[in-house]
């Protein structure tokens, strides 16, 4: 879906970073509000969290976001 002249949500959020250098863009999951039970139960599973740190590089490396930030409550 265009949005902004680019094709998809998450690289137009990315160009808004490119018009201004005072900007980042920021990957954030997680945290303790609604719709957060999904993370929860990846970041509780030590194969599932592996695959998310390296999907989420992927989009770190893919569209230049800035970094990660993840809260969840994890117990091994």
């Amino acid at each position: 879906m265009p949005v902004d002249g680019a094709e998809g949500c998450l690289r137009a959020f990315v160009q808004l970073k490119k018009r201004s250098s005072k900007r980042g863009a920021i990957l954030s999951v997680g945290g303790g509000g609604k719709g957060s039970e999904n993370f929860a139960a990846v970041a509780n599973s030590r194969s599932r969290l592996d695959t998310f740190v390296r999907t989420a590089r992927g989009l770190v490396d893919q569209f230049g976001i800035d970094g990660i930030d993840s809260k969840a409550a994890v117990s091994f």
